[in-house]
């Protein structure tokens, strides 16, 4: 009946709106069961879940190795404070290197090169700047307690003794003042620990040898036997030689004195350094090349 009655009406194709060109009107009407397709939305029925799993297996875990890389390339620039940190650039090298490998060898399922990689850079150049910049710091220290040691040879043969006996201590802990002399011996015998000290000073064989020859002793560097750096001293050990002439003979002769000395940094304002004597050696010695 509806159709007969559509067909009675005076419309042509021309009248008909562009919207409904594309269905013919009578087939909507006489087959209902299908409606023009129209695009998926999230509550069509044709809704797939594979787009989901596509999505799910884009996802990969990142590696918990390379993030302790990571960290642990953050904790290198650490070195910079101390050597004794260098073993920790040492090893995030190795676990850089370690999350590299499984990561390239997880088949896709494993991410965070990025952080392995930053890690590995981070903990190279900061073992390699320090494994290049101790050498240097180190020769500086050596060169430092060269100046030191042959500060106190002169002072000795010099027979400047308050200022030689307070090499053994720091400059900031040297009281009296060693360079006032007249008031450093004034205070001598009143203080018995002063006393005491000085009694052995001058009783050192090696004090008493450079006393006597005084501006005839010719000091040398020989060799260094040892330089340790701590993370608040360095510890010097310089081998010398003293060569003089002796009286009754045209040819010189030479004997050998180990000097031990450390470098500390003043606890009152952790800015200031100074060295000392570990101690004065009592005699002289004879190197191995030589016997």
């Amino acid at each position: 009946m509806i159709a007969n009655d559509l067909d009675e009406l005076p419309w042509n194709e021309t009248d008909v709106p562009d919207v409904f060109i594309t269905y013919d009107l009578r087939d909507i009407m006489t087959n209902n069961t299908e409606s023009p397709s129209q695009p998926e939305s999230l509550f069509s029925s044709s809704w797939n879940d594979t787009d989901t799993a596509d999505i799910a297996g884009e996802y990969r875990q990142v590696s918990i190795i390379a993030i302790i890389a990571f960290i642990f390339g953050l904790l290198s620039f650490l070195i910079s404070l101390t050597v004794w940190l260098v073993p920790l650039g040492v090893v995030g090298i190795i676990i850089s290197l370690i999350a590299i490998f499984r990561i390239r060898n997880s088949d896709g399922l494993l991410a965070g090169s990025w952080f392995a990689q930053l890690g590995l850079c981070f903990c190279v150049i900061t073992t390699v700047a320090m494994s290049v910049y101790m050498p240097y710091y180190q020769y500086r220290v050596r060169c430092e307690a060269d100046l030191f040691f042959r500060s106190w040879f002169d002072t000795v043969c010099g027979e400047n003794l308050p200022v030689a006996l307070n090499y053994t201590s720091p400059f900031w802990n040297r009281k009296p003042d060693p360079h006032d002399t007249i008031d450093w011996w004034t205070k001598l015998p009143e203080n018995k620990g002063l006393h005491n000290a000085m009694q052995n000073f001058v009783k050192n064989k090696l004090v008493r040898t450079l006393m006597a020859l005084g501006d005839n002793a010719a000091i040398s560097y020989y060799a260094t036997e040892r330089v340790y750096t701590a993370p608040d001293s360095d510890t010097v050990t310089i081998v010398y030689a003293v060569t003089f002439k002796p009286e009754d003979s045209q040819s010189p002769e030479t004997f050998f004195v180990r000097m031990t000395g450390k470098r500390t940094i003043n606890s009152a304002d952790h800015k200031t350094v100074g060295w000392n004597l570990e101690s004065i050696p009592n005699d002289v010695f004879v190197p191995e090349e030589f016997k």
